[in-house]
């Protein structure tokens, strides 16, 4: 299992759809969990990066799909 740090940033529509992101965090814990991984903490934040999360997953490629799903390619492909 490997350990990851997650930074992100929000786009104009995450903004837009703040009030759905706990339902969203929890659908995301969830798809993690049943890929064997877990969400160790996750955090808001200020300045350049809106949030982090520590997940520990057993693969890169299926933790991106997880994270950021196929709506969010633009997003996915950035995590490295």
């Amino acid at each position: 299992m490997v350990t990851y740090v997650i930074q992100t940033q929000w786009t104009e529509q995450g903004i837009r759809a703040m009030k759905e992101s706990p339902k969203r965090l929890d659908a995301g814990k969830k798809k993690l969990k049943d890929m064997g991984g877990e969400l160790k903490a996750f955090y808001m934040t200020l300045g350049e990066y809106d949030s982090l999360a520590i997940v520990e997953a057993p693969m890169m490629r299926r933790l991106q799909d997880i994270y950021c799903g196929s709506a969010h390619k633009e997003i996915s492909e950035r995590i490295r």
